[in-house]
């Protein structure tokens, strides 16, 4: 074995080494997370610490679904208002990164900048005028005060903005010629071509909305219309008598749907951004 491939297999070795220990220090407490859904309460006070339950339990999800105000009514709420959310910024974000990208209008260089700036201003900044404008329009504690503040998403601008700069200027001419309206032209002519954008922002989006708490927890009073954060948050008010086996197994639930939406959209997550990142 000659030294370059001695170096060469030296340093893919410890690159994957060092790989593997990342990928153990951040999958344990997941690991450590479902495995404690499965537990009684008193193993998971059990010391040494075990792993594995034993044995397994589902008391843990039935109790959840045993409540007063059972689990399913607060996931059926961040599930509602997930996805008009994703809906309504994908429809948005896309519309306003396909005029930044294809019309030249006055200042809209300067409104790009502006959209970029957006991006750097701390949400909870915007909470009281938000909650304000809530107020008079009447909104305050319905699902529609969760879903419209958020719509106009400007990584989603910038993202699609981005993505659409690389689709030639002739597809809009081709069907300006046949006789396509505008709005034809993004939907049929642009939308199909930029999937990887969608795919990218849509698990972004739904994943900031699922997990998203301080605003949900500032507008909402009635129990029924709480999402799963607020929820937790409610298992864990009481550090003296929370119990931690049913708190892991609703945050089991809760992570649960955001973890396979990004498996399920991994690859377009990923060629989305790499992309943009090439432009």
């Amino acid at each position: 074995m000659t030294i370059d491939r001695m170096r060469f297999y030296f340093k893919n070795g410890s690159l994957i080494l060092v790989a593997t220990i990342f990928l153990i220090l951040m999958a344990f407490p997941l690991v450590w997370m479902l495995a404690g859904a499965f537990k009684s309460g008193v193993q998971v006070f059990s010391f040494p610490p075990r792993l594995l339950p034993a044995p397994p339990t589902v008391e843990n999800f039935v109790d959840l679904l045993q409540r007063p105000i059972p689990f399913q009514v607060f996931f059926m709420n961040s599930t509602v208002v997930s996805l008009f959310h994703v809906l309504g910024a994908l429809f948005v974000s896309s519309m306003m990164g396909y005029a930044l990208a294809k019309y030249q209008f006055r200042f809209s260089k300067l409104l790009f900048v502006l959209i970029l700036l957006g991006m750097l201003i701390p949400i909870q900044v915007l909470f009281i005028p938000m909650f304000l404008v809530a107020r008079d329009l009447g909104i305050v504690n319905t699902r529609i005060a969760l879903v419209i503040p958020f719509i106009a998403h400007p990584l989603g601008a910038f993202l699609f903005r981005q993505y659409m700069m690389g689709v030639p200027d002739s597809i809009i001419e081709s069907g300006r010629i046949d006789g396509a309206s505008e709005f034809r032209i993004y939907l049929q002519l642009f939308s199909p071509m930029v999937g990887p954008a969608f795919a990218a922002f849509a698990v972004v989006d739904f994943v900031e909305v699922w997990n998203g708490f301080v605003w949900p927890l500032v507008v909402l009073s009635s129990q029924e219309l709480f999402t799963l954060p607020i929820f937790l948050h409610t298992l864990i008010e009481d550090p003296y008598s929370h119990n931690y086996a049913l708190l892991f197994a609703a945050a089991t639930m809760t992570v649960a749907p955001a973890v396979l939406a990004f498996i399920g959209l991994q690859r377009k997550f990923v060629a989305g951004f790499t992309i943009v990142s090439d432009k």
